[in-house]
C-alpha cells in the first residue's frame, strides 16, 4: 500500500487460507468416512498450521514491511527492526534460490549496511508472502532513500543467475518428459505382441474352464440379457395350460410346440419373480455332470416350473422348460 508518507506491504493470507481450506476438507472427509488414516493425518497436519497462524494473528498481528522517510521497518512475529537510511549502503530486490521450502525461488529485499553501523553487515527481508511487487518496492526505495541506494546492477546479476537455474530446471523437465514419451512409444512397438498373446492365453484358459453352476443360475435369474444368451437353439417347451391344435391322432399337448420368443421371455420373467416369493420352493437336482434341473413350485398360483440345463462347450444352457 503506497501513500505520500510511506509504502507498506502487509503479509498475505494466501497460505493460511490454503491451510484452513485443507483442514475443512480433511474434517469433512473424516466425518463422512469414519475417520480413515489419511483424514486423521491431514487434519492433524493442517490443524497445527492453522492454530499457529491463529495464535500469531491474535497475539502479534500480521507481518509487514514499511518504507518511509526515516528508513525501512520490518516486522516478523514479535520482532520489529528499523533501519535508518543513514545506516544503509545499498539495497537489492531480487530472487534467490530456496532451500527446504515449498517453492523453488523466493523474493527478498537484501540490505547492505555501512561499515559504521553497529549491526550485521547485511539483512534480508523476505518479500514472498506479502502483498507487494518488486517494482513497487524498488520505487519506494528510490523515492524515500534516493536513487543511489538501490543497487540495480547487483539485483540484475542475481536475477540472471536465478533465471539460468530456472531455465536449466525447465530444460531438464522437458528432457525427462520427452524421454518418457519416447520410451512409452518404444514399449508400445515391442511389448504389445507379448501382451496380446498373454491376454489370449488368459482368455482361452478362462473359456476352457467349466462354468460354475451356482454362479450361472444366480445370474440367469437376475440378468435378462444373459438369460436370452443362454437359451439353447433346440429348446424344448411345454405348458399344460396351452391347448395346441395338432394333426389328427396326436396328443392335444405337443411337447415340441414352438412358442414365440416374446412368450419365452415373458414366461422366464414370471419364473424369476415367482421364485422370490416367500412360499415358493426351489430344488436343484444334479442329474449328471452335464445335466442339472431346477424344480420351482409356487403354491399361491398352483404352478410348477421345471427347468433343465445342459452343459455345452463348458457353458450352461437352458434346454427344457416345462410348466404345469
Amino acid at each position: 500500500m503506497k501513500s505520500q508518507d510511506c509504502y507498506t506491504a502487509k503479509e498475505a493470507f494466501t497460505f493460511p487460507l490454503f491451510c484452513l481450506v485443507c483442514l475443512a476438507f480433511n474434517i469433512y472427509w473424516g466425518c463422512s468416512d469414519v475417520w480413515p488414516v489419511g483424514a486423521i493425518v491431514g487434519t492433524s497436519f493442517f490443524g497445527i498450521f492453522t492454530l499457529v497462524y491463529v495464535f500469531k494473528y491474535s497475539r502479534f498481528g500480521r507481518d509487514y514491511l514499511r518504507i518511509d522517510a526515516n528508513g525501512i521497518t520490518s516486522k516478523e512475529w514479535s520482532k520489529t527492526a528499523t533501519l535508518k537510511w543513514s545506516e544503509i549502503a545499498k539495497c537489492t530486490v531480487c530472487y534467490i534460490q530456496s532451500y527446504g521450502s515449498g517453492s523453488l525461488f523466493y523474493r527478498v529485499l537484501d540490505i547492505i549496511l555501512l561499515s559504521e553501523a553497529k549491526r550485521s553487515k547485511s539483512i534480508s527481508i523476505r518479500l514472498s508472502g506479502k502483498y507487494c511487487r518488486n517494482k513497487s518496492v524498488i520505487t519506494a526505495i528510490k523515492q524515500f532513500g534516493g536513487s543511489d541506494i538501490y543497487d540495480s546492477q547487483t539485483s540484475q546479476s542475481n536475477n540472471k543467475y536465478v533465471a539460468r537455474i530456472f531455465f536449466a530446471v525447465i530444460i531438464g523437465i522437458i528432457i525427462i518428459f520427452a524421454y518418457s514419451i519416447i520410451q512409452a512409444n518404444h514399449s508400445k512397438g515391442i511389448i504389445p505382441n507379448k501382451e496380446t498373446s498373454l491376454l489370449k492365453m488368459a482368455l482361452n484358459t478362462e473359456n476352457n474352464q467349466p462354468e460354475d453352476f451356482s454362479q450361472f443360475i444366480e445370474k440367469f435369474h437376475s440378468d435378462t440379457i444373459f438369460q436370452e444368451q443362454r437359451l439353447a437353439k433346440s429348446l424344448v417347451l411345454f405348458d399344460s395350460k396351452i391347448n395346441v391344435q395338432v394333426p389328427h391322432g396326436g396328443d392335444k399337448y405337443d411337447v415340441y410346440y414352438s412358442w414365440e420368443d416374446k412368450d419365452i421371455i415373458t414366461m422366464l420373467h414370471r419364473i424369476d419373480i415367482d421364485r422370490l416369493k416367500p412360499r415358493c420352493h426351489t430344488k436343484i437336482m444334479h442329474i449328471s455332470d452335464t445335466v442339472i434341473c431346477e424344480n420351482i413350485s409356487d403354491p399361491d398360483n398352483n404352478r410348477l416350473y421345471f427347468l433343465e440345463f445342459s452343459k455345452q462347450e463348458n457353458k450352461w444352457l437352458l434346454t427344457q422348460l416345462l410348466v404345469n
